[in-house]
């Protein structure tokens, strides 16, 4: 117990320092802290990809990531949107509309 109530902070204080959730009541913080868990992922993986079902959004611990997003018309590109760095938040729009992901993300290094 005393080791969740220790994740749950640390998981706590990386909300709090996230710039997107600067605002956000202390109790909704709190769940969401209650509510994450760890993924880590090396360079080159699919953090999350263009046109699958959202299902969860993520919080950059470490690391950089690349958001690509493919276009097929009038011919294929692959845009590089935006290089996430820590403290980044990305995959909530999705979630908060039930929608699917708009972009592709690659970890450009080793990410938490």
């Amino acid at each position: 117990r005393i080791d969740r109530d220790a994740q749950v902070q640390r998981r706590l204080q990386l909300l709090k320092a996230a710039p997107m959730l600067e605002g956000t009541e202390a109790a909704t913080l709190l769940a969401l802290a209650e509510r994450a868990f760890e993924e880590q992922m090396r360079q080159g993986d699919v953090v999350v990809r263009q046109g699958f079902e959202a299902r969860k959004m993520y919080l950059l611990v470490s690391g950089e990531c690349a958001v690509i997003r493919k276009l097929e018309y009038p011919h294929k590109v692959l845009l590089h949107l935006k290089t996430l760095l820590p403290r980044d938040l990305f995959g909530e729009l999705g979630v908060l509309i039930a929608d699917k992901h708009s972009a592709s993300v690659y970890a450009q290094s080793d990410v938490r």
